[in-house]
């Protein structure tokens, strides 16, 4: 089912205005407040979307204060760039999203980067969103998880300014122990997937 139709809002807006409805008679002396079953239905289902569940418990496993090692291909075949960073991530919106920010420098520039990681209750699915001050573009991200949670396959895409062609990006979190993990990043375009990018975390 899709929780963010037009239709599923309508109903959640309508259940609103009927709880609201309902309290406005209680408070005017026409007794307590009444729902149809069919409107408390609608928003336990909404209450029950709203908490953070198994998989924001997964995503616990990244909070903290992290300094990276980063080696970087920037074709198939070619000498990795090696490269530090720090990152640190905390939860927002009481414990539904990570919020990351990573610092660093790269070729003499310094790096900037912001990033979100989410589970999407209704959908059943991760979502991210990542940028940078490297460009003007956010990246979105969607994928799911090893039933522990210590590998995550997260997939998304950009278009290459120079073909105009979409940029197929797959990002592979593997949990190694308590104070280390690493992130994988593939792209593709057309038929050919390399290794462009790993990141490997640890604790600071």
């Amino acid at each position: 089912m899709n929780w963010k139709s037009p239709a599923m809002i309508a109903g959640l807006v309508c259940a609103l205005c009927l709880s609201a409805t309902a309290v406005a008679q209680a408070q005017e002396g026409h007794g307590e407040p009444e729902m149809s079953a069919e409107a408390q239905a609608e928003m336990a289902a909404w209450m029950e979307l709203a908490q953070p569940g198994e998989h924001h418990q997964h995503l616990a496993l990244y909070e903290g204060k992290w300094k990276t090692k980063i080696k970087m291909w920037m074709a198939p075949g070619a000498e990795p760039m090696l490269n530090e960073s720090t990152a640190e991530s905390e939860w927002i919106m009481d414990g539904r999203f990570l919020r990351w920010h990573q610092k660093g420098d790269f070729a003499g520039s310094p790096y900037s980067g912001l990033g979100y990681d989410g589970y999407n209750n209704g959908d059943g699915r991760y979502e991210s969103m990542y940028m940078d001050n490297f460009g003007t573009l956010m990246i979105l991200y969607t994928g799911e998880c090893s039933d522990d949670g210590k590998t995550r396959v997260m997939n998304g895409s950009f278009t290459n300014p120079m073909a105009g062609a979409t940029i197929e990006q797959r990002n592979v979190y593997s949990w190694i122990d308590d104070d280390h993990f690493k992130l994988e990043s593939f792209m593709k375009m057309g038929d050919e997937e390399y290794k462009q990018m790993e990141m490997l975390y640890e604790r600071q």
